[in-house]
């Protein structure tokens, strides 16, 4: 099967991005419904919604640009020096940083505020950041006749993708190992009954990561092979990269995750607290005192100390302190 002339994957690739976005739109206002109208059941997180707005209105700028009319398509978009093809990746990198930055973000608060597991993620993000610049600056220089995978260009932009790539696999990981960890410790303490909550968090962390990384991987598939399909992937991909901070706001501000199948965790299933004690279990009460119950984007951090025979043992798992970093 031939690869596509350029200015049909545009075109394709346009059609395609309008659908993502009319998925994108009605997410992006029910995310805004969730967090601002619900704000007395959970606190507005700005550090995280201020980020989907600014990605929100770049994805739609980015759109639009793409609405042009010329009386010859082949022509007009063999135009790489063209200003609306330059801004249109600068925007698409923008997003990326941002995307990126609030993976990296949402680690660095899991991990309880730990710098150090958050200096390669980091590095990755500078990497990516420094890479798409000069991929869109190398967008002057460009001959007439010359394609998007010139070494002057394709060398920065693929380093670009993967650094991208790699971080937020990295900082997934990350995420994901230490609610698992944090779900096994409580279920060695408390028992499977109290560990629920955590693996459907851990579930639309990887459900929704996944969304991005299998688009990111085809596409950077795509573009070192040098196909032009990978324009395709790459309009849809600017609307994909809010779309999933997005969707994780809205999952878990509505209180879904995803167990068996698609379900709601009731609040009867979860621990509750009674008169200052932290009560795991209604039939067979074990008390635990709460020391510190934080929330964040959907996330519930909670630290708790339970006397034993051997002493006393300390609880950290997801969560967000608004008065800023434990100490």
């Amino acid at each position: 099967m031939g690869d596509l002339l350029y200015h049909e994957a545009v075109l394709i690739g346009i059609w395609l991005e309008t659908l993502v976005y009319g998925i994108y739109v009605p997410l992006f206002f029910t995310c805004l419904w969730v967090v601002l109208c619900r704000k007395s059941v959970r606190p507005v997180n700005w550090k995280l919604l201020g980020p989907a707005i600014v990605m929100f209105i770049l994805s739609t700028v980015h759109l639009v640009q793409g609405f042009v009319q010329s009386s010859n398509p082949a022509l007009y978009y063999a135009d790489l020096q063209r200003w609306k093809n330059v801004w249109s990746d600068a925007i698409y990198v923008t997003i990326n940083f941002i995307g990126d930055g609030i993976v990296i973000y949402r680690c660095f608060v899991v991990w309880n505020y730990r710098k150090r597991i958050i200096i390669l993620p980091l590095l990755g993000l500078l990497g990516s950041a420094v890479t798409g610049i000069y991929a869109v600056i190398g967008f002057h220089y460009v001959k007439p006749g010359d394609t998007a995978f010139v070494l002057r260009i394709s060398a920065f932009a693929r380093a670009d993708f993967v650094l991208s790539l790699i971080v937020n696999v990295m900082c997934t990981g990350l995420i994901a190992f230490h609610i698992w960890r944090s779900a096994r410790f409580i279920g060695s303490h408390l028992g499977g009954n109290h560990v629920g909550v955590y693996y459907g968090a851990l579930a639309v962390i990887v459900e929704s990561a996944a969304i991005y990384t299998i688009s990111m991987a085809i596409y950077i598939g795509l573009y070192v092979s040098e196909m032009n399909a990978q324009y395709v992937l790459y309009l849809v991909n600017t609307q994909i990269i809010g779309i999933v901070p997005t969707l994780i706001l809205v999952r878990v501000g509505l209180g879904l995750t995803h167990t068996s199948g698609w379900d709601t965790m009731q609040g009867s299933n979860l621990p509750y607290s009674h008169g200052g004690v932290f009560i795991a279990d209604r039939d067979n009460p074990i008390q635990i005192r709460r020391e510190r119950e934080m929330v964040t984007d959907g996330s519930i951090s909670l630290k708790t100390s339970r006397n034993s025979g051997s002493g006393e043992y300390g609880v950290t798992t997801v969560g967000y302190n608004r008065a800023g970093p434990s100490r």
